[in-house]
């Protein structure tokens, strides 16, 4: 490849590696393109899009809790970054965190207000205020079956009587 000919020739050439590292991810080669990620931010830690790749390409491997920790490095050194805030509303829902998935989203949306960024706030909005509630008030689920009170004729009678009595 041409890239890694260029890069051969001037290792210190970061944005030809930012380049091999993106044709890898894009790809589907996530494993080959984190080692590349991985050296950029060794030596530059203020490399914005060096943490964001990093970030996605865990995130594509299912270390999400890394891929949010290198997403999180990126929004440290770029608080505004649509990139920062769409990967870490990914990252969040990945990770089961609706709530802040949907902030992340709503930043970005405020952010940088293009009609497909709205549309993925409204779409995480709609998905929040629609979960499923797993509990009821006061409810502790231990994993087992609750108790299925009787069914039949003569039942409910007898629970009226012997509630009353």
């Amino acid at each position: 490849m041409a890239l890694q000919k260029i890069a051969a020739s001037n290792p210190d050439d970061q944005l030809t590696r930012l380049w091999i590292a993106s044709v890898h991810d894009r790809m589907g080669h996530p494993d080959l393109a984190e080692p590349i990620y991985h050296s950029i931010v060794l030596e530059d830690p203020r490399n914005v899009d060096a943490w964001i790749g990093l970030g996605a390409v865990l995130l594509q491997q299912d270390q999400i809790a890394d891929g949010i920790d290198a997403l999180k490095r990126a929004e440290e050194l770029a608080p505004q970054n649509p990139k920062v805030l769409a990967a870490l509303g990914s990252g969040y829902q990945l990770a089961g965190r609706s709530a802040q998935s949907m902030e992340y989203y709503q930043r970005l949306a405020t952010t940088s207000p293009t009609p497909a960024n709205m549309l993925t706030a409204e779409t995480a909005r709609r998905e929040y205020r629609h979960r499923v509630e797993s509990q009821t008030y006061d409810e502790q689920y231990n994993g087992t079956t609750p108790a299925t009170p009787r069914r039949g004729p003569g039942t409910q009678l007898q629970a009226l009587r012997s509630a009353f009595a």
